[in-house]
């Protein structure tokens, strides 16, 4: 039989009291911790906003590289066989229009001209002499002391003057354009790519005898993958820099499009036209260029939702409460946009703050966010 807690010493009093209390105090330590993990819970679950990915008016901007060639090369070549006298340029060089290039020797040319200037005299001095006769019979006719006979006579041998002159006068004009013919002329201004002619050599025409790059404009050469092709038109504008020439911006414009993707590659050519009129782009020069496509409704996703993950650009798309990371082909920033060229759908709804805190599957809380965020 138990006896009364009085009738019991203090210190068994005590333990009595103790074992009471104990599991008062475990019980009150495990609703403490149950309030700690749910308001644990709670707290680790992000709150974000979100936007819609949605078609908006601009252009889609594509960034591609390049390389400068020569917009056009000219051949030099003589227009008469003959022996090299003399040559007046070197490879790498820059020329300009009308300077003289090579000279041919012209010892033939110049005796050719001399008689013909030599029948010229003959034959001005034979007109002159049957302008004469042939006008002196034209009055005498009229007063019928010659026959009729006799001044058809002087007037056919006036006829047959006037045409030895004019045959002599071609003849001398030819020999003087042959004279300058032997004289090579640069038609274009450029650089000699390459020259393959020497004092002594002799030439005939269709010799290539050099090669002159031009210089007052260059081509860009660069490559746009199949989704960007159709973007892009001929006449288009696009902004241009070079390392060759640092902190200058060129305007380039889209001179034609490729029709055929390249075997290797799959991408397709655009060759676009740069002035060059201070001369400080050259052959080979690489070029960075901004293709800008044609204005339409363009779908895209603010910037602000775009952050680089394991070195890609990427998205968190929120579906049925939880996140999922997205790597989309992304253009060109358009100001607060970014163009989406594939990956995400009109629609997705993408955040745009918190970004650090989410990751692949994280359940969240949204909310919409102002346009504004995309600014940020």
């Amino acid at each position: 039989m138990p006896l009364p807690v009085a009738a019991c010493p203090a210190y068994l009093r005590l333990i009595a009291a103790l074992g009471v209390l104990v599991p008062l105090l475990i019980a009150c330590e495990g609703a403490d911790e149950a309030e700690v993990s749910r308001a644990s819970v709670t707290a680790e679950v992000p709150q974000v906003s979100v936007l819609e990915v949605q078609q908006r008016p601009g252009r889609h901007l594509i960034e591609a590289y390049g390389r400068l060639v020569a917009a056009e090369k000219v051949v030099i070549g003589v227009e008469l066989a003959g022996t090299v006298a003399e040559v007046l340029f070197r490879e790498g060089q820059s020329i300009e229009a009308g300077q003289l290039l090579l000279r041919l020797k012209e010892n033939k040319q110049r005796l050719r001209l001399d008689r013909a200037t030599a029948d010229v005299a003959t034959a001005r001095a034979e007109l002159a002499r049957a302008q004469g006769t042939f006008e002196r019979y034209r009055a005498l006719i009229g007063r019928q002391v010659v026959s009729e006979e006799d001044f058809k006579q002087t007037e056919a041998a006036y006829d047959a003057a006037v045409a030895r002159l004019q045959q002599a006068l071609a003849a001398e004009k030819l020999a003087q354009q042959e004279l300058r013919d032997l004289r090579l002329i640069s038609p274009v201004d450029g650089i000699v790519e390459s020259e393959s002619v020497e004092p002594g050599q002799k030439v005939r025409p269709g010799d290539q005898l050099a090669v002159v790059q031009t210089t007052d404009s260059l081509q860009v050469v660069s490559y746009v993958t199949e989704r960007e092709v159709n973007l892009l038109h001929p006449g288009d504008i696009a902004p241009m820099q070079t390392p060759g020439v640092p902190g200058r911006e060129y305007e380039t414009r889209i001179e034609s499009i490729g029709s055929t993707a390249h075997t290797n590659t799959g991408n397709f050519a655009v060759k676009l036209r740069v002035d060059n009129s201070d001369g400080l782009l050259r052959e080979g020069m690489s070029a960075q260029i901004q293709l800008r496509g044609r204005e339409e409704q363009v779908m895209a996703v603010p910037r602000a939702a775009v952050v680089d993950r394991d070195r890609q650009r990427v998205v968190f798309v929120v579906r049925d409460g939880r996140v999922v990371r997205v790597s989309p082909s992304l253009g060109m920033s358009m100001g607060d946009w970014i163009p989406v060229l594939s990956g995400l759908s009109e629609g997705d709804l993408v955040a745009v703050d918190n970004l650090s805190l989410l990751y692949e599957g994280v359940a969240v809380q949204t909310s919409v966010a102002a346009q504004d965020t995309a600014r940020q």
